[in-house]
């Protein structure tokens, strides 16, 4: 007896096996080559991304290097400015705009 019900239970196993098996998803080569088909073209379109990114970046760089020359331009003549102009004693270096804004605030208490 317990032979019997060994051997059905086999049967019924091999039963929902082959079921599963019967339901399987089947992959085809057709299926495959459309994956890398799909992969290949994502790849494509961010090499394309990539390089718009590097050209922007070498843009934003040489852009960078100008103003930092711009401005090493502008503390050189600053600095240099600082060291040739000496304010004489009881006098300070006022801008000439402000010299005007001075002027006018003289002329409206007069």
């Amino acid at each position: 007896m317990g032979k019997i019900m060994l051997g059905l239970m086999c049967l019924v196993a091999l039963g929902f096996s082959a079921q599963e098996q019967e339901y399987a998803p089947r992959i085809s080569f057709k299926d495959i080559v459309q994956s890398q088909v799909g992969v290949v073209k994502k790849v494509m379109d961010l090499n394309e991304k990539v390089d718009e990114l590097q050209k922007a970046l070498a843009k934003l760089q040489k852009e960078h290097e100008q103003t930092y020359a711009k401005i090493s331009q502008l503390e050189n003549e600053l600095s240099s400015k600082k060291t040739t102009t000496k304010p004489q004693e009881g006098q300070v270096n006022v801008p000439s705009s402000y010299i005007d804004l001075i002027d006018q605030a003289k002329s409206w208490v007069k």
